[in-house]
């Protein structure tokens, strides 16, 4: 059975956000669909499937809420946008940095996987994918910064300022996808379908603290309310 993470935010956490916000506890009350996608970050084999150089065995267990939260946004006029990880063949090149950060042994595993054609880089089996979903695939770890994808142009074409984050690794590229995201001046919110690599509270680093500014977190138990939520999305600019 998949493994999920408990998900808590911190009493005091709430308490100071809420008094921040004049006793408002969401940042967004209304979320205008048409405005609104949902990037699901890199729920690639490489990092799902058993056996694989990136295994973590949190990731199965978002799928059931990613799936949930990607129907309610194609119900409510939003979009939905899956984000892969390709570096087989641009990283050796144009990423040193990451090439000194890993084991050659380890580097070679994971640069074999995420190399486009290769199982690793493919999608989950499980996710449910549609054909008017978007496609983006990144060359670094957030999708969002000059040089990685084309996603940035892609979501001011589409007019979308609103993005809803989910994927795989909470502290690594969801975490930094949701900054990225953030200094390009769109309105964020996070999803507690988001997966960290270990089990350990502490590797949810400062994405504790982003939440909380930003969203309102959704765990399996609050699953049919955030398909309420979506279906009820007020059709207004903000």
């Amino acid at each position: 059975m998949a493994k999920a993470h408990k998900i808590e935010l911190s009493p005091d956490v709430i308490a100071r956000v809420t008094k921040r916000r004049g006793g408002k506890l969401h940042a967004f009350d209304r979320l205008d669909p048409a405005k609104t996608a949902l990037i699901v970050i890199d729920m690639q084999n490489v990092w799902v499937k058993e056996g694989m150089p990136a295994y973590t065995p949190y990731c199965e267990a978002i799928v059931p809420n990613i799936n949930l939260l990607a129907r309610a946004m194609r119900d409510a006029g939003g979009s939905v946008w899956w984000i892969r990880a390709i570096y087989g063949d641009d990283a050796p090149r144009t990423w040193s940095a990451y090439m000194e950060f890993l084991s050659p042994e380890f580097l070679g595993d994971m640069l074999g996987a995420l190399t486009e054609g290769e199982e690793g880089a493919m999608l989950w089996h499980a996710l449910d994918v549609q054909p008017g979903d978007q496609h983006v695939i990144k060359r670094r770890f957030s999708a969002l910064i000059q040089g990685s994808s084309d996603l940035l142009e892609r979501l001011q074409a589409a007019g979308i300022d609103t993005v809803i984050i989910a994927g795989t690794a909470t502290n690594i590229c969801c975490e930094i996808g949701l900054f990225s995201a953030l200094s390009r001046s769109f309105c964020l919110s996070s999803r507690s379908c988001s997966s960290r690599l270990s089990g350990s509270p502490s590797a949810l680093g400062s994405f504790t603290m982003i939440r909380m500014p930003i969203s309102f977190p959704v765990t399996s138990r609050h699953a049919s309310r955030s398909n309420l939520m979506f279906s009820g999305l007020e059709s207004e600019s903000r």
